[in-house]
């Protein structure tokens, strides 16, 4: 007869019963599972009622959604549909504001672009080349005054943002794993499996909402901000004795806006 095993570490199992027990257990499981999961909150900067500048109009975003453990989930302790309605507020919540933020750069004309020669994933690509031009194009930025003087804006790009499968093209790519021979060939991406923290001097982030066959090199906290209506709240829990369920509330209200496109290059085609 088999016999179950236990760790030193294994703790209670939860039940739908301890997460009513404390108003704000649910919630603060929305906050953590979410944290880091907004690019606008890395790439942008906050404005603020007392912030200084020229003021812009832009179109605010709202978003909100619901958790409700009913009575009859509490009766029988069943948890998959209270850990399925969290991963569907994670999942709609980060998918809703990834997609406003990658929007709003494409949709954007004063940006600037680059159209990779080659597809990264072709024999032909020229992945840290396409990747040191879209640098150039932002930290050569500049415009000239109507008496002909070229005033340079100081950009300085320090991050990159690619998508999953862009993610597995580099971790297939050959040529990309070229350099990494002699003493660095433990850190050899074919034998890693991972991609370094940076690539040239860009910090990596991926997300899946990320226009596919896009890359976008751009400076983080110069390009634009967003603004908080409403943040991101989690509200605690409460009952609503006629629909016999308890309810969190999630919502979010903000603006994005980018006010320095020129610190942004969208590469197309990798």
């Amino acid at each position: 007869m088999p016999t179950p095993a236990r760790g030193y570490s294994d703790s209670p199992r939860i039940t739908v019963s301890e997460l009513l027990k404390d108003p704000l257990v649910i919630p603060a499981l929305i906050l953590d599972i979410t944290r880091n999961e907004f690019v606008m909150d890395s790439v942008l900067r906050e404005v603020v009622p007392t912030s200084v500048g020229i003021p812009r109009v832009v179109f605010s975003h709202e978003r909100a959604m619901a958790i409700t453990v009913s009575d009859e989930m509490r009766r029988r302790q069943t948890l998959d549909p209270v850990t399925r309605q969290l991963l569907q507020v994670k999942n709609t919540m980060v998918y809703s504001w990834n997609t406003a933020f990658y929007s709003a750069v494409v949709a954007n004309a004063s940006i600037q672009t680059l159209a990779v020669a080659s597809t990264w994933a072709s024999a032909a690509a020229t992945i840290r080349a396409d990747l040191a031009q879209a640098c150039y194009l932002v930290e050569n930025a500049n415009i000239v005054s109507p008496s002909g003087v070229t005033q340079w804006l100081g950009f300085e790009a320090d991050t990159l943002i690619i998508n999953h499968g862009t993610k597995n093209t580099l971790l297939q790519s050959n040529t990309f794993a070229a350099p990494y021979v002699g003493d660095i060939a433990s850190e050899n991406l074919l034998y890693t499996g991972t991609l370094p923290q940076k690539i040239l001097t860009l910090d990596v982030m991926v997300s899946r909402q990320v226009p596919a066959g896009n890359a976008i090199v751009m400076q983080r906290n110069r390009c634009g901000f967003y603004a908080d209506e409403l943040p991101f709240v989690a509200g605690p829990l409460y009952r609503d004795e006629p629909r016999k369920t308890w309810r969190s509330d999630t919502q979010r209200a903000s603006a994005i806006g980018l006010d320095q496109p020129l610190s942004i290059c969208l590469l197309s085609g990798v």
